[in-house]
């Protein structure tokens, strides 16, 4: 654990109660998607989602010159303070209006989608604490290893196939029309044989 303030380098894994944790054994994509599959994915999806939403706006309204900009940093970037503050001296008539409210209403939905996912990565790190040495080895031996193993043979034998798909279409490509030539003149020199066979007298 890496507790607020003390400076490590490193991945983090999870961030609880403001203390960073990284997990040495078990991935945490291995715990979310054997235990929670459905739930990661609705989390992630609605973040995405929200955060897809709150940068459109901010391209349509953030800009230089363009209605919202007084309401953004130099990053382009809304604040919920800026918006709210703004939407308090708005009078609902103004054209400003409208648009504080859509930006004010994608802020909170951003802030809900981000609270719900540090929730989950709270449940999550819960969940190791639960964990059977079963369940360790289902994670680490057959899920993460062995899908690793099968990754890197499944590769392996790619890369032989189209090797070796490539060696003989090189090896047609060279031999295709010297073959015709060996053929015609292993004939010509057949047939040079038995000429010579049968003026020594040899005949079948």
């Amino acid at each position: 654990a890496k507790k607020k303030g003390e400076k490590r380098a490193g991945r983090v894994d999870f961030t609880v109660n403001k203390v960073e944790y990284r997990s040495e054994l078990v991935d945490p994509e291995l715990v979310k998607q054997h235990f929670f599959a459905d739930e990661v994915r609705r989390v992630d999806e609605a973040l995405a989602v929200a955060q897809a939403v709150v940068e459109e706006l901010e391209s349509n309204y953030a800009g230089e010159d363009m209605i919202l900009s007084d309401c953004a940093n130099d990053k382009g970037q809304f604040t919920r303070k800026a918006i709210a503050d703004a939407l308090k001296v708005t009078a609902k008539a103004d054209e400003e209006y409208a648009p504080l409210t859509e930006v004010l209403a994608a802020l909170d939905a951003e802030a809900a989608a981000s609270k719900a996912a540090k929730d989950f990565e709270a449940k999550v790190y819960a969940r190791y604490a639960k964990l059977t040495t079963d369940e360790v080895v289902n994670l680490v031996v057959d899920s993460a290893w062995l899908g690793t193993i099968q990754g890197l043979l499944e590769g392996a034998l790619t890369g032989a196939s189209m090797r070796l798909t490539e060696r003989v279409t090189e090896l047609n490509t060279r031999y295709q029309s010297t073959l015709g030539i060996l053929t015609t003149r292993s004939a010509a020199l057949a047939a040079a044989v038995t000429v010579h066979l049968t003026s020594m007298g040899f005949e079948d």
